[in-house]
């Protein structure tokens, strides 16, 4: 219980989802950076951010996908000679990222992509 306390408690002080990396995406630098960075500070600074938070976590739990993370975790977490934090996020991450229900994925990006059409000028 206090790894899920403590994750709770770095997601919502501003860490563990601030970044693209924190969802699997990579940043190269240049101006995509950029405006990555701008459109990150704005869906925080507009509240945005913390609703689409909100409906990521209440769609993977509602689709039971937390729950069955949870329970792969304990399992690999038991199965592990000597417990591993660095060594369990290894293992699961690329499990959790395919299993994300695609209703869930389309609509976390049609979010995005409105507070995209509302926020950047043409160019």
């Amino acid at each position: 219980m206090a790894a899920e306390e403590q994750a709770a408690q770095s997601n919502s002080a501003g860490g563990g989802y601030e970044s693209a990396e924190a969802f699997g995406g990579e940043r190269g630098g240049g101006e995509g950076d950029e405006l990555h960075n701008a459109l990150h500070q704005r869906l925080v600074q507009t509240g945005e951010w913390h609703r689409i938070l909100s409906a990521l976590r209440q769609g993977l739990d509602e689709s039971g996908w937390t729950a069955t993370l949870r329970d792969r975790a304990m399992d690999q977490a038991a199965a592990q000679d000597k417990l591993s934090l660095p060594d369990l996020i290894a293992e699961l991450s690329p499990y959790a990222q395919r299993t994300i229900p695609a209703n869930v994925r389309d609509q976390i990006a049609s979010m995005l992509h409105d507070f995209v059409s509302r926020n950047v000028e043409d160019a």
